[in-house]
């Protein structure tokens, strides 16, 4: 009898919890027991843990998106605009951005968690929310911003450094792919104004680039 008690007990206290947590808890047993399966060495137990207590950030995100989805599509697109506003204004060019754009970008901002060490790949448009992170030499922290470079329809021109996590980093990325079929959905200003952006950043960049290639060859002329 007390035995039931108290397994009535526990099921009324995990009942009254949040869905966030009780979904993390419900992560957090199924993860052990995968763990606990596999025979997972101690340490790499512990960094898996840990990513799933940091990767918080990623679950809010999918559980948002759940939510926004039950809503009518003007409703969707005034919460998705009132969260994306706050990141894309961190964006330069997107400041020639109509308003429509902008609620259509703010729908394809992916969440992504990086833990210490980890790699982020070129070519994806990345906005930090929380953390630390070397790009090309730079320091990359709360409010930082790599990657924009994919307004670019060139990819001798764009930059392939490869970032890497110094520690837990919560990010939003966005692919060109998408930026780009945002760009193709947008309206005749809009797509004039970054049509410009994008002229004078590639003349920007190509010159560079040549004034680099020139260097080069009379360095190893000399050479």
């Amino acid at each position: 009898i007390l035995w039931g008690q108290l397994i009535g007990t526990f099921c009324g206290v995990f009942s009254q919890l949040n869905p966030s947590t009780r979904n993390f808890r419900e992560d957090l047993s199924s993860l052990n027991t995968f763990m606990a399966k596999m025979s997972l060495p101690t340490e790499m137990r512990f960094r898996l843990r840990e990513y799933l207590f940091e990767s918080v950030h990623v679950r809010d995100s999918s559980s948002n998106s759940r939510i926004l989805a039950q809503i009518s599509p003007v409703m969707r697109g005034e919460m998705q605009y009132m969260f994306g506003k706050p990141w894309l204004e961190r964006v330069w060019f997107l400041g020639h951005a109509e308003l429509e754009m902008l609620i259509d970008l703010s729908s394809r901002l992916r969440a992504l968690v990086l833990p210490p060490n980890d790699m982020a790949p070129a070519g994806i448009m990345y906005l930090v929310g929380k953390g630390i992170g070397l790009w090309a030499g730079k320091v990359k922290n709360t409010g930082g911003v790599w990657g924009e470079d994919i307004l670019l329809d060139s990819d001798g021109l764009q930059l392939t450094f490869t970032a890497v996590a110094i520690t837990y980093m919560w990010t939003y990325t966005l692919t060109a792919q998408d930026l780009h079929a945002a760009i193709a959905r947008a309206g005749p200003a809009t797509q004039a104004a970054l049509h410009r952006c994008r002229v004078r950043w590639l003349m920007r960049r190509g010159f560079i680039q040549y004034a680099d290639d020139t260097r080069r060859k009379l360095v190893n002329a000399k050479a």
